[in-house]
Order: structure tokens, then sequence, then C-alpha cells
């Protein structure tokens, strides 16, 4: 039970990640919308911590949602195989 609470935490994450990256690259609420304020309060924890990936690596786009939604991924899958 705890474990398919997990699992669907993770995966609206996973959904307001994919949002937020859909709103960045068509460039609509940047600055101007709320929704767009509020995922980046509720994603920037975790895409913060990849961004020095892209940085690193002078990537003109940012790979940090990938990297994160890899990771969230990761992450279900073991909680599923191992518990």
């Amino acid at each position: 039970m705890i474990i398919n609470i997990a699992i669907k935490i993770l995966n609206i994450y996973s959904l307001l990640i994919i949002v937020r990256a859909l709103y960045s690259w068509i460039n609509l609420a940047q600055g101007r919308s709320r929704l767009y304020y509020y995922l980046c309060l509720l994603t920037e924890p975790v895409l913060g911590r990849f961004r020095f990936i892209s940085q690193r690596l002078n990537l003109p786009i940012d790979l940090s949602p990938v990297i994160a939604i890899l990771l969230i991924n990761f992450i279900k899958n073991a909680l599923i195989y191992y518990v």
C-alpha cells in the first residue's frame, strides 16, 4: 500500500517536470503565470541538482528534466522490484 502511494507520487512529480519543461520550451509562462511559478517552486529542488550537468558540458539545452525523470523511473522500478 505504501509502495503504491510512493509510486503514484513519483508519477505525479514526473508529470509536473514534463509540464514545466513544455512550458519553458514554448516560452508562454516565464515570469507571468502563477502555474509556471508553482511548477518551478515544486520542481526546482530536484531539477536544480541536475542542472550542473548541462552547464558543465556547455549544452545549448537543459537536460535536467530528462535526467530527473530517468532517476525517478529508476527509483520506481527499484520499489516495484525489490519490495
